[in-house]
């Protein structure tokens, strides 16, 4: 039971709190919370939404499934009511593609009146920074690459330097991350820079197409290096476990979760390693199509690394701009780094697990891009 100066908080300083609970790991009391909140008929959505997680993550499946049939119920209802709220079309959507629902989810996508936001600053910063960057005539600049491959902060890093604005232009986890359309056709207009964990699929091709966008750099990481990555972050940043449990094929079970680091990099690497991959080819086979409206230049994170700002440079000259345009000092491009062999991530694997991994990387995919095997 709830202590009495909890239940005594108002509807959204509970809510709050249970996020807290939620977040440090406090699932039972988490629990109780949102069990509270849906007595009080408190955005029952949300709370279902977070027992799903709850549920998923001690391992009782048969429970958080109901929790999201329900919760996608109550959203095909408001959604009836209330036709034009983008905001749970957008909730609504992401549960259909957690779900492997993906034409659903695409298509509430496409559907979602969502503005162009920032991550850092203040909006009226960011919208300075990209009204001055399209004036300048620069384009948008659209990276896309696995969680942990560095895209991200290749992206930051470009940014800074050009002093251009940059957001998401995409919702959902690896691999179905799907792009906003409203987002992405505004982005397109230039002075822009978007950093993405998007694949090739046609959903995403399409958007792109729709909206001008003909050239990506795709940065690419050892896919066992991401996989590492993966299994470490699921391990220790509770935030990743507050909505990632709902996305069932990218994020392990109760059972691995409770046998702890070795077993979730053996989940990792047989799980993550393929997706990675997969994606990765199916850049690569754009590319080779040579399509001039969909020009793909390809950054491989552990070669540039030794050259941080001669790689800068080829990016800038990959989307035309000049690189008098680009700032060093403020775009604190990373010092240059001797790669190792064997690579640092390396030591975090046994024999075994190495050679599991290995075993799932194709050939032609490591050559090209410079895998150790």
């Amino acid at each position: 039971m709830l202590p009495p100066s909890v239940r005594e908080l108002s509807n959204e300083d509970l809510s709050e709190f249970a996020r807290k609970q939620h977040l440090a790991g406090r699932l039972a009391f988490a629990r109780e919370i949102y069990e509270e909140l849906l007595r009080r008929e408190e955005d029952p959505k949300s709370c279902l939404t977070m027992l799903a997680s709850i549920a998923y993550l001690t391992g009782r499946d048969a429970l958080a499934e109901g929790y999201v049939e329900r919760t996608l119920d109550l959203y095909d209802e408001h959604m009836e009511a209330y036709p034009n709220d983008s905001g749970a079309r957008m909730q609504r959507g992401l549960l259909r593609l957690a779900r492997g629902e993906t034409a659903e989810g695409e298509a509430a996508m496409a559907r979602i009146d969502l503005p162009l936001v920032t991550k850092s600053g203040t909006q009226g910063e960011f919208f300075t920074r990209f009204e001055k960057g399209i004036e300048r005539g620069l384009p948008l600049m659209l990276f896309a690459g696995s969680p942990y491959s560095g895209c991200e902060r290749l992206g930051e890093v470009i940014a800074n330097g050009l002093n251009v604005a940059s957001g998401p232009l995409a919702l959902g986890i690896f691999p179905r991350t799907s792009f906003v359309s409203l987002r992405l056709a505004v982005a397109a207009q230039g002075g822009f820079v978007a950093a993405e964990t998007v694949s090739p699929t046609p959903y995403n091709l399409e958007q792109m197409a729709a909206a001008g966008v003909s050239r990506t750099v795709v940065v690419t990481r050892d896919p066992r290096a991401v996989a590492l990555s993966w299994a470490q972050a699921i391990q220790i940043d509770w935030n990743l476990k507050l909505l990632a449990p709902l996305w069932r094929d990218v994020f392990p079970s109760a059972r691995v979760l409770r046998a702890g680091a070795p077993a979730i990099l053996e989940w990792s690497i047989a799980t993550i390693v393929p997706l990675v991959c997969r994606a990765l080819a199916d850049w690569q086979a754009l590319a080779d199509e040579g399509r001039p409206t969909a020009a793909v230049r390809f950054t491989a994170v552990e070669a540039s690394a030794a050259d941080p700002l001669g790689e800068v440079r080829q990016i800038l000259a990959f989307f035309d701009i000049d690189p008098g345009e680009f700032d060093t000092a403020r775009a604190q491009v990373p010092d240059p780094v001797a790669p190792t062999d064997p690579p640092p991530w390396r030591a975090a694997f046994s024999e075994s697990q190495f050679a599991e991994a290995s075993a799932l990387v194709p050939g032609d995919l490591a050559r090209a891009f410079g895998w150790p095997m």
